[in-house]
């Protein structure tokens, strides 16, 4: 069964290339959050929406955009939610079951932290959620979404708390187990875990967990 996906593109570092791991036929919308139309551009991939207060994408890009098809939505830069926040309203009218997140990492880090409590909130609760870096990809672990690892063993993962304690972590395929545990959001008890098989995965009771996968390339 296809897992319906609308892909959202972010300014700031992402992957050089778009991640061979996605499945396009499973994406049903893509989105460009202002500069993040510089990225999907990069990748050769045309966006249906473009959306922000255009202060970061060139003009160039916003022409291409348009060329190419893509509705561009133009917001007063006056606005109380981010442009990233409006990319998910636009995305959350699909009713997906997955939010693939491409770029946002590096550059200013006020915009990273807000990036990473808006995928680890309220605001995207109902998804899975996975997000590709520069040679980083992340996934969102809440409860009734357990997750998956797929990668080569020996690949460092790390398990991050966030937004509070997290409780009823358990684990398979990494070195260091876990069964029923707390980590706690105050403590690096999740760092620096490592693969021992090629399919590993992770589930939690209570909270949301941020699983980071060190990789060269997505």
């Amino acid at each position: 069964m296809k897992m319906q996906s609308v892909l959202i593109y972010l300014g700031g570092n992402g992957p050089s290339n778009f991640p061979a791991s996605i499945n396009r036929e499973e994406v049903v919308k893509i989105i460009a959050a202002d500069s993040g139309i510089e990225l999907a551009h990069r990748h050769g991939v045309k966006t249906d929406v473009l959306v922000g207060d255009l202060d970061s994408a060139t003009q160039e890009s916003i022409e291409l955009a348009e060329k190419n098809g893509a509705e561009i939505i133009r917001l007063n830069p006056y606005k109380d939610f981010t442009d990233f926040e409006i990319a998910l309203i636009e995305a959350s009218k699909l009713k997906p079951k997955q939010l693939i997140i491409i770029g946002g990492g590096g550059l200013r880090t006020d915009h990273l932290l807000a990036n990473i409590s808006v995928l680890c909130g309220e605001q995207t609760k109902d998804y899975f959620v996975d997000i590709y870096f520069v040679d980083e990809f992340l996934q969102v672990c809440r409860a009734n979404q357990a997750r998956t690892i797929n990668s080569k063993v020996n690949t460092t993962v790390s398990l991050l708390p966030v937004n509070g304690d997290v409780e009823g972590v358990s684990t398979s395929g990494l070195e260091w187990k876990l069964n029923n545990a707390k980590l706690s959001a105050s403590k690096a008890l999740g760092i620096s875990n490592i693969l021992t098989k090629t399919n590993a995965s992770v589930e939690v009771n209570k909270g949301t967990l941020l699983i980071i996968q060190q990789l060269q390339e997505c």
